[in-house]
């Protein structure tokens, strides 16, 4: 028991050691997401959400649909499904603003890039050149290497080069759609430069008291009846640790399974000499009362030790075998033949009577007689 408990406590204490681990370090997605407003990182948003907290706006971040509707949202990564899609047009149909930094997903489909604002590797700024009210204070933005659009049919384009626009804006309802071209205007490390705030502020917090809704990377769109799942409520370093533990059974039970190799040496078992075997077999069917089958049993065996011990075949006829013992032993050719062919004893008194002569003649036997080819020279 020792020497087991020995050989898995270091599998025992690797498990334990990973768990610990796991849970010590691991950390939850809100602070490692790309443009999550609550990330401090050079490409979270956490800057931007304190700026619009500064301009009196209600900022609230959307990791699943709001009870009430904001008066501006803004999505940086075009990953919600079509439900949302549909939920988040009507939003906009009803009057809101919405705000959209990832082109090409549910939210806008039809937009492809058709160049690039960048200058080779150099990141570049951008002047307004439009007549777009709302962006009346805002001069030039720094969009980086961001990719820039063709201006489609009922669309207003800005911060244009060459006909190609890194800002869209179009209605529909009675609300705005703003396609930008990257949201990495809007991270901590971009928010700083050229007017980037300030065009966070004209679009998503126009006036003090506008609430917006920052929409989380990780954003869940709800089940149809509007409730979590079981797997939801499961923390991320728990569901990490039970992977690991997973991994760690599955290598344990390969090392432990069967491997292909050389066969392995086993013990075999205790082999019962013949006569021992067959007084067994006798005793068995005594007890269940097959005296004939227990009889023709002891006889076999008796005859068969006899002719071994005196040369000839073990399938002789009782008689010869008999006579032959006879003339070379010394035994009553009567008292052997009545041993190998006489009746079957009656009762269970006859039979252990018949079973101590059967032994004592072999005894007696084998013990005076010769063996093999002595007794034929």
């Amino acid at each position: 028991m020792r020497a087991r408990v020995r050989r898995f406590a270091p599998l025992v204490a690797l498990a334990v050691v990973t768990i610990v681990l796991a849970v010590a370090f691991a950390r939850t997605p809100d602070s490692r997401l790309p443009y999550d407003p609550r990330s401090p990182r050079w490409d979270g948003t956490r800057a931007l959400a304190l700026i619009l907290d500064d301009l009196g706006a209600e900022v609230d971040v959307l990791t699943e649909r709001p009870r009430q509707w904001p008066q501006t949202i803004v999505v940086f990564v075009d990953n919600v499904t079509d439900a949302t899609a549909a939920w988040l047009m009507e939003f906009v149909e009803s009057g809101g603003v919405l705000v959209v930094t990832d082109s090409g997903g549910a939210l806008a489909p039809r937009l492809r890039p058709a160049g690039s604002a960048a200058v080779g590797l150099l990141s570049t700024t951008l002047d307004r050149d439009c007549d777009i009210p709302a962006l009346g204070d805002v001069s030039q933005v720094n969009v980086g290497q961001s990719p820039l659009f063709e201006v489609p049919d009922g669309a207003t384009g800005c911060f244009q080069r060459d006909a190609l626009a890194w800002l869209l804006a179009s209605e529909r309802g009675d609300g705005v759609i703003v396609t930008l071209g990257s949201p990495t205007v809007w991270t901590n490390g971009f928010i700083g430069d050229a007017d980037n705030a300030l065009l966070a502020a004209a679009l998503l917090a126009p006036r003090p008291g506008t609430t917006v809704g920052m929409v989380a990377p990780n954003f869940r769109a709800e089940s149809p009846d509007g409730a979590e799942t079981l797997a939801d409520l499961i923390p991320l370093p728990l569901r990490l640790a039970a992977l690991q533990l997973l991994i760690a059974f599955a290598l344990f039970a390969l090392w432990r399974a069967r491997r292909l190799g050389r066969p392995v040496a086993e013990p075999q078992l205790v082999l019962l000499p013949g006569s021992e075997l067959v007084v067994a077999v006798g005793d068995l069917l005594q007890r269940t009362a097959r005296r004939e089958r227990a009889v023709a049993l002891l006889r076999t065996d008796f005859r068969r030790s006899l002719a071994h011990r005196l040369g000839v075949d073990d399938d002789s006829d009782p008689r010869r075998l008999a006579e032959a013992a006879g003339e070379r032993a010394g035994a009553d050719p009567d008292e052997l033949l009545a041993l190998l062919t006489g009746p079957t004893p009656p009762n269970d008194e006859e039979l252990v009577r018949f079973c101590q002569r059967l032994e004592d003649t072999r005894t007696r036997l084998t013990a005076g007689a010769p063996t093999g080819s002595g007794a034929q020279t």
